[in-house]
């Protein structure tokens, strides 16, 4: 079954395949390809419920976000928030995820980064595995990223330097190793957490 599945609703909807669509009386909405196609890529680890000691590693009860994600509209998803675009009052667009503490495992996809609005990016305790998607240098943006409190491995994530709208940084308690790069430190970043890793620093 193809992810890129558009029901069927009382306003009018049209898809293509560059653009998806929704007029209605208060907004149009303009997203390329559609965004609840993106999330649902996002695997929403089923197998978690029963894992052991899930619960108190992320001392909260997760949250299934992905209950509601059935809405064509996007912004009607749990966790998703929207808001206009910068260059056009009269559209609406993705600008911020927020999925802590959720169910959800697996590796981040690729597609996030044509989210290319978002400003915030929040998955923190949940049980993502790899590495950030090198794509996410497309999210020119992207204000906050919050990846604490996961199973992400592999080198320091490099595309976090590409970032040039990003202030806040926590990537702590994942399996990240080796040298942390010390033009890290020449970031204009408000807020910057590494701890709980296995980094090395230079001095």
């Amino acid at each position: 079954m193809s992810i890129y599945t558009i029901m069927d609703v009382e306003e009018k909807i049209v898809y293509t395949s560059q653009t998806w669509c929704s007029s209605s009386s208060s907004a149009f909405f303009l997203f390329s390809p559609p965004p609840n196609a993106i999330l649902r890529r996002i695997p929403t680890g089923e197998g978690l419920r029963g894992t052991p000691g899930l619960e108190t590693r992320h001392h909260h009860r997760p949250k299934e976000y992905h209950r509601d994600w059935s809405d064509p509209l996007v912004c009607n998803y749990t966790g998703v928030y929207c808001t206009t675009t910068l260059d056009n009052p009269s559209q609406i667009t993705v600008t911020g995820i927020d999925l802590n503490h959720g169910i959800l495992q697996g590796s981040l996809p690729v597609e996030l980064s044509l989210l290319s609005d978002l400003a915030l990016l929040h998955l923190n305790s949940n049980a993502f595995r790899g590495t950030l998607p090198g794509s996410l240098k497309n999210l020119r943006l992207l204000y906050e990223l919050d990846v604490s409190n996961n199973q992400l491995g592999g080198g320091f994530p490099s595309v976090i330097l590409e970032l040039p709208s990003l202030r806040f940084l926590d990537i702590r308690f994942n399996r990240l190793c080796g040298d942390v790069p010390s033009c890290l430190f020449d970031l204009p970043l408000d807020a910057l957490f590494l701890n709980d890793n296995h980094f090395t620093f230079s001095i």
